[in-house]
């Protein structure tokens, strides 16, 4: 029987791969809930829908993918996640400083209409560091 570290990085694998096939097995072994926010977390920076479909089927938490799916600007990721339940709020609105510390419109769009609601005052200092317009301008429409 593998210990859960290598279970831990063979999901993680699995998933950055959108090896389905193997990620549906060994899932179905029944995993702890650890395996399976580390093989989000894969499956959300590189894009693989089907992997994260899988993954929140068999519980795992849309949160522990939300920072990666935004780091990675993986647009259909986050919405996945959003829509399987992710807090766009969690640890601050830690998500919205990511979009604006890489410059992703795009991602802090689709974070304002889930209702992310971040410190105004935070986000316009972060955007004017960072220098980008159109995340100011986002900002200045979406946070009263």
């Amino acid at each position: 029987m593998l210990k859960e570290e290598e279970l831990v990085y063979m999901s993680g694998e699995m998933a950055e791969k959108g090896d389905c096939e193997n990620l549906r097995k060994l899932l179905k072994k029944g995993v702890s809930s650890r395996v399976k926010d580390y093989a989000i977390r894969w499956a959300s920076q590189t894009g693989k829908k089907e992997a994260v479909s899988i993954l929140l089927e068999e519980g795992a938490n849309p949160n522990a993918g939300l920072i990666f799916a935004v780091a990675y600007n993986q647009p259909e990721i986050l919405q996945q996640l959003i829509k399987a339940g992710a807090d766009v709020n969690l640890y601050d609105a830690e998500a919205v400083k990511w979009a604006i510390k890489r410059g992703y419109a795009g991602i802090l769009k689709i974070l304002f209409d889930a209702g992310a609601k971040p410190n105004k005052h935070d986000a316009l200092k972060l955007a004017k560091k960072y220098g980008d317009k159109d995340i100011i301008e986002l900002i200045e429409e979406n946070l009263a």
